[in-house]
């Protein structure tokens, strides 16, 4: 299925490519309907710095083995240093109904995957 990007107008496919050159593309519409859902809350931009992930860019910047990445249904998004916009924005990813959770430095992983309900820290 192709997602119809007109309706994500704060959004372009390329950001959710893979980003080691493949070019691959695998991306959950419910992804990106979310990530447009919490972009309308916040109102101010959400950045994706990692979408889709081939089986060998994953290995390489050193994903889990069963990353959700490498499904097309999640995504690292900049994270905001602190105080109010990093709270608004924690507050509209669960709004919306996204699964995962990840926070660390400089970003936050969330995703639609079919794991469950999750979260967790990154020691870096």
């Amino acid at each position: 299925m192709t997602i119809n990007w007109k309706r994500y107008p704060n959004f372009r496919e390329k950001e959710f490519r893979c980003h080691c050159g493949c070019g691959e593309f695998k991306e959950s519409e419910e992804l990106v309907r979310k990530l447009q859902a919490v972009r309308l809350i916040c109102n101010f931009p959400v950045t994706v710095l990692s979408g889709f992930r081939c089986v060998k860019h994953n290995k390489k910047v050193g994903g889990a083995t069963n990353s959700a990445h490498t499904r097309g249904t999640a995504a690292d998004i900049r994270r905001p240093e602190s105080g109010p916009a990093l709270k608004q924005l924690i507050e509209a990813i669960f709004s919306v109904g996204f699964r995962g959770f990840g926070m660390g430095a400089g970003k936050l992983h969330i995703d639609v995957d079919d794991l469950g309900s999750r979260a967790w820290m990154y020691s870096k």
